[in-house]
């Protein structure tokens, strides 16, 4: 299940991201009239049943795996809005490690709110995997293409990058490739300087996609192809501690790992 407990808040207005973002206003959820957390995933998972329930009518489909779906095994918190906004966020990742069938949360974040990040840490709520998505690696590129709304922006950001080499969890950095703001291979030794820095265990370098709203911000040249983005890796690759691990052409990513931070590929499942 893919989710964000924070709808259309957000503090950034990336140039490259296809929800609306010209129409987000709030920069903050209050405590009191945010959700419940076991509120929201009761709603949430009839909402999945109402879903799913369709192909119970299907000849051709296992009845078993079906209900199986019923209740999910892995949480992606992310899809719309920046989920570290939402108050009640360590609370939420308890409740869905508490779930039986549960093997997994992650949690992707822009990196604007570090006092969330710490509060995981410090309250026993850390996800599975926590993803920090990065396009900049300079200050100029990062308000250009973030065109964030907090004064701090890029403080907030690299006081979060500063807390993924010793949180306790598995961390990831998501890197959003677009041509001609962050693609040139002039930047690649700034890119793997900040990666190096960060201590992740892995980054992912992937192509801008042209879909949603962001059609109407940026062109579909403005996407690579895929051997631009083997290209951002191999000069990453080729100035630090990251080497490549795995790709797919379809989605126009390449993942790569920390040789100085081994850690198991697989995610195990819950004891």
């Amino acid at each position: 299940m893919e989710f964000s407990p924070a709808g259309m808040h957000c503090q950034n207005r990336c140039v490259y991201c296809w929800r609306p973002v010209e129409f987000y206003e709030s920069m903050a959820i209050e405590a009191p009239r945010a959700a419940d957390p076991e509120e929201m995933m009761r709603g949430l998972m009839a909402e999945r049943r109402r879903l799913l329930m369709g192909h119970y009518g299907d000849e051709a489909a296992d009845a078993s795996l079906i209900d199986e779906a019923q209740l999910p095994s892995h949480y992606a918190i992310s899809l719309s809005g920046e989920p570290t906004m939402y108050p009640h966020l360590p609370a939420l990742i308890r409740h869905l490690k508490s779930l039986e069938a549960t093997k997994s949360v992650f949690l992707v974040t822009n990196g604007q709110e570090p006092a969330m990040i710490r509060r995981l840490r410090d309250e026993g709520a850390l996800p599975t995997q926590l993803y920090l998505s990065a396009n900049a690696a300079d200050r100029e590129s990062f308000m250009r293409i973030n065109r964030p709304r907090y004064a701090d922006s890029w403080e907030r950001w690299n006081e979060t990058l500063g807390l993924l080499d010793g949180i306790g969890t598995r961390t990831v950095i998501r890197v959003t490739l677009i041509r001609g703001h962050n693609a040139d291979p002039s930047g690649h030794a700034a890119f793997a300087g900040m990666l190096e820095s960060s201590g992740a265990h892995f980054v992912e370098a992937k192509s801008y996609m042209h879909v949603g709203r962001s059609t109407e911000r940026l062109e579909r040249e403005s996407m690579l192809e895929m051997d631009e983005v083997r290209e951002f890796a191999r000069g990453v690759a080729g100035r630090g501690p990251f080497e490549y691990m795995d790709e797919s052409e379809a989605s126009r990513i390449v993942v790569m790992r920390n040789s100085r931070r081994p850690i198991e590929r697989m995610i195990a499942a819950y004891a």
